[in-house]
């Protein structure tokens, strides 16, 4: 059964900051926020015989500090984040909260002593967010609290994963998926077109240059792995040096470096997301190779626990690591981001900087050590950065493994139609297949794609993420329920398929239809949106990571391809995120025709 969800209006800037603030105002003053008992306090103080104004805490989002003149946006709409609401008073037993509304009861949670208590969040697109919160005594021994105001910026969130544009020529064998580029920006001393292991290189001077990016590339809170190649210059005093870095929002969040004692390299992550959190570190305890190209890869491998840090493709150290946490800061490199400011600037040369959203196996990592490829049954890097810019270059360019999706039977890629060309399916035999998986199904993802039917009297797919036995996500048409998202609840044979249809005759299927297909796993819901527009929400287990290949025109099976499409495809995209109800409308204008 479908249901629908809770949205809220978005701040679009200043200007709707400095209307709410003054609507909250006014609210307080006309008694409008009263609750459970009678408040008579404005601003964040209490007075005699009122609670204390609760605190709020929002891990993934920093407050907001309009005193600060390069005050940042965190990644990003669409991306969850966790409210946390807390008492100094331990009379307070009700908390009521708003999103860019006045605390209401709508939005209440029991408490006991005042003590924390938790709600999901996730902006719907960029802009200002304001959280406000009180605390009351149900017991009226104390009035309730004067409103707290938490004010966040939410950037726009990371582009697609891949895209598959289906410009290829009709001869082609093949329908390769990029990737939109990701670009590092250099500020200060930093020298591209050095030598490198692979083409060129980055040097850096060591006296404050480095390169960051805007948005993070990795969530730190599963499991992921980082390489690169590195030479350190022979004659270099011992410091602290960070070659690579991605930061936290209070913080910095993982970090490639050497430091003396025993100068070895090291790879840590914070153990949190608050600012000055405990670091778990694996460390090289010996000194680190100088005026030679070596290969550093950390990984942190959740099912086991453990970050470990491989040097030259062997296990240099293995610690455990119980507490991972989603920081979502800048990708540094040269340096390592605190907050606001920049430190243990690299001097060193710079090459091959990979980040995966897996964890490597030691075998993997040999490979990457060798210059080799991973196996099939890997999936490609998340981002790559090849550093191979020219010598005056202001920023580096990354970009995810490209994926080539085979073609099979009669499927004809270079079809005039729509923007430029489309690939056309017989319903029979013909469709794509990568050689690899590329989505992980377990975690939060969204695959979207037009799609005009010729047949839809049958079943059809318009993109299946394949397990061995069930797609961990499916995406198509079927004949009795219309268009549909699907998601099995394992990869076997019995497994529980959970799907949501739009029903027959909501759209004309010979007409061409935008789909999009969302997995929130933060909220554990299976959505579709129809040309834009939300159809339906189901709940959903977590589900399974399918390690199968991706199909574009069918599905894949135990006993071959199943629900061949007839008709024609064009545009799919793959985000390894959720999508919200505005980001779903906005995809779909901005890709037409």
């Amino acid at each position: 059964m479908w249901s629908r969800r809770v949205t809220y209006e978005v701040g679009a800037g200043n200007a709707a900051r400095a209307v709410l603030v003054a609507l909250l105002g006014a609210a307080l003053t006309l008694g409008l926020m009263a609750g459970p008992a009678v408040a008579s306090a404005e601003g964040g103080t209490a007075e005699q015989g009122q609670l204390v104004p609760p605190e709020i805490y929002v891990a993934e989002y920093p407050e907001s500090d309009p005193d600060n003149p390069v005050d940042p946006t965190w990644d990003g709409a669409g991306k969850p984040g966790y409210v946390t609401i807390s008492s100094p008073d331990s009379e307070a037993d009700l908390f009521w909260y708003g999103i860019n509304n006045d605390p209401s009861e709508r939005n209440s949670m029991r408490t006991e002593g005042g003590a924390a208590r938790t709600f999901l969040f996730t902006p719907d697109q960029p802009g200002l967010y304001f959280i406000t919160a009180r605390a009351f005594d149900t017991s009226r021994t104390k009035s309730a609290s004067a409103p707290r105001y938490y004010v966040l910026k939410a950037d726009a969130s990371e582009p697609p994963r891949l895209v598959w544009s289906m410009t290829e020529p009709a001869d082609a064998g093949a329908i390769t998926a990029e990737a939109e580029p990701r670009r590092v920006v250099v500020h200060g001393r930093v020298t591209p077109g050095t030598p490198g292991v692979s083409g060129d290189a980055v040097r850096f001077d060591g006296q404050g240059g480095y390169a960051a990016t805007r948005h993070p590339v990795i969530d730190t809170s599963h499991s992921f792995s980082v390489s690169f190649w590195t030479r350190l210059p022979e004659d270099e005093a011992e410091r602290p040096m960070v070659p690579v870095s991605q930061g936290g929002p209070r913080g910095s969040g993982i970090e490639f470096g050497v430091r003396p004692d025993p100068d070895g390299w090291g790879f840590s992550v914070a153990a949190d997301s608050t600012r000055g959190a405990a670091r778990v570190e694996a460390r090289q305890e010996e000194a680190a190779a100088r005026g030679v190209w070596t290969h550093v890869t950390g990984v942190h491998d959740d099912a086991s626990q453990r970050l470990l840090l491989y040097i030259d493709g062997r296990v240099a150290d293995s610690v455990p690591f119980a507490t991972p946490a989603d920081l979502r800061g800048p990708v540094v490199l040269g340096a390592a981001v605190d907050v606001s400011t920049f430190r243990d600037h690299f001097s060193g040369d710079l090459d091959e900087v990979r980040f995966y959203d897996y964890a490597l196996s030691a075998d993997q990592v040999s490979l990457l050590t060798a210059q080799q490829p991973l196996d099939d049954g890997a999936r490609p890097a998340k981002m790559v950065w090849s550093m191979d810019e020219p010598p005056g270059a202001t920023a580096f360019v990354g970009r995810s493994e490209p994926v080539a999706a085979t073609l099979y039977g009669d499927a004809r890629p270079g079809v005039p139609a729509r923007k430029d060309t489309v690939l056309q399916l017989d319903g029979a035999s013909g469709y794509a297949a990568t050689d690899r998986p590329v989505l992980d199904t377990a975690r939060s993802h969204t695959v979207a794609g037009w799609v005009r039917l010729d047949d839809p009297a049958q079943d059809a797919v318009l993109i299946a993420q394949n397990g061995a036995h069930q797609p961990g996500i499916a995406l198509g048409f079927d004949a009795d329920d219309g268009w549909s998202v699907s998601r099995a609840s394992e990869d076997s044979a019995e497994a529980v398929v959970t799907r949501v249809a739009a029903g027959t005759g909501a759209v004309d299927p010979a007409e061409w239809t935008h789909l999009i297909g969302v997995f929130d796993a933060h909220a554990g819901e299976l959505r579709l949106y129809v040309n834009g527009e939300w159809v339906g929400t189901t709940p959903v287990d977590a589900g399974f990571t399918a390690t199968g290949p991706l199909t574009i025109g069918a599905a894949g099976g135990p006993a071959g391809t199943v629900g061949h499409l007839a008709g024609q495809v064009d545009d799919l995209r793959l985000y390894d995120r959720n999508f919200s109800d505005y980001q779903a409308r906005q995809l779909y204008w901005i890709s037409q025709p």
